[in-house]
């Protein structure tokens, strides 16, 4: 069955939000297709979901994912408010399977702009939608929510499936841990490199420069198993209650005190469902062990990347010829802010 969603998502990262949203799609065998793409707006077309409940699924990737925060299936495309072009017999069948509904208006670079206005538009769908139904109008707690979404020219009619503006990034953010580091990643940029590698729950990530557990801690919060690796114990202990402090069980992490670039892990021989997510030390602010970085970057991807199914991390400068050596292949690449100042570049690899 196929379907059309109008995906609204974050502008912190926005090349690697619009990848991270068609990566989760593929991962959980949704077939996808490109309709439309604007400033916090992507139209896709999707179907495929293998017998699975597609809202279901849908939803599930929306929650998942780092920075979709709206998401609409679209039952209408328009370029007017004219009644008769904003009806739809599909979807007042749909919400009459409902008790309780809200009517939400979202511009995106509208034509519509007056308060007045947006009341027209709500009184509109109410009018077509829910008053010949005797729905109850519930903008707390609604059963089901008819989105209107106005992109540019585009006036889109729908359900929408999700609805979340805040993800909870700002409770998990350094300074809020019980041990801190000035080398973390913002909670939200793990999260896009994990989604950025495709693994599913029963997938193995590895994290060989694992720190303060930045990466993990989102991990097991996906309830993805995940071997650590940290050089120095005291950031190991560390990782260790930072993870304690958002899943207790502690059930999908295991931390290695070593050197990960020596022979601790042979990650060959764990099978092919392997996926590695890191921020390796780059000298500035993390230590380098006395390493310096082209030896480190070198000795990662012959040890870690080249055997794992897809590879996600950071890397201070371009080292695409490094990556092509071990006939590997770069699937996205993009400069990405860290902190303040420094810039670095987000590698996606996977094997050819």
């Amino acid at each position: 069955m196929s379907m059309k969603l109008a995906i609204h998502i974050s502008l912190d990262y926005r090349d690697a939000c619009i990848k991270e949203v068609l990566t989760l799609l593929g991962s959980y065998g949704i077939k996808y297709k490109i309709s439309g793409l604007f400033n916090k707006i992507i139209l896709l077309d999707i179907s495929g979901c293998k017998g699975r409940s597609e809202e279901g699924v849908l939803k599930y990737i929306f929650k998942r994912s780092s920075c979709v925060k709206r998401a609409l299936k679209i039952y209408i495309t328009s370029d007017s408010y004219n009644l008769k072009e904003l009806y739809s017999s599909d979807l007042k069948e749909y919400i009459s399977g409902f008790k309780h509904v809200a009517i939400h208006v979202h511009l995106y670079n509208p034509r519509i702009i007056r308060r007045e206005e947006i009341d027209s538009v709500i009184d509109d769908i109410y009018k077509l939608y829910v008053k010949g139904l005797h729905l109850n109008v519930d903008l707390e707690k609604p059963d089901v929510t008819i989105g209107v979404y106005n992109v540019e020219d585009i006036i889109l009619v729908g359900i929408e499936l999700y609805d979340e503006l805040r993800k909870g990034f700002e409770y998990r953010r350094a300074k809020y841990r019980p041990v801190f580091s000035p080398f973390s990643l913002h909670p939200k940029l793990a999260k896009l490199m994990i989604n950025l590698s495709g693994v599913r729950e029963g997938g193995i990530l590895i994290d060989p420069f694992c720190g303060v557990a930045s990466i993990p801690m989102e991990s097991s919060l996906l309830s993805i198993e995940t071997i650590c690796v940290e050089y120095f114990f005291k950031w190991c202990i560390g990782g260790l209650k930072n993870v304690e402090w958002i899943d207790e069980t502690l059930n999908y992490i295991d931390v290695v005190n070593a050197d990960s670039l020596k022979d601790i892990l042979r990650i060959h021989e764990y099978g092919n469902d392997i996926y590695v997510v890191t921020d390796p030390p780059y000298g500035r602010i993390t230590s380098t062990g006395y390493r310096d970085i082209a030896s480190i970057y070198r000795n990662f991807i012959e040890k870690y990347v080249s055997h794992a199914k897809r590879s996600v991390f950071m890397s201070p400068e371009e080292i695409d010829d490094y990556i092509y050596k071990y006939n590997l292949r770069v699937n996205f690449k993009s400069v990405i802010p860290v902190h303040r100042n420094l810039k670095r570049i987000l590698y996606v690899v996977e094997r050819g």
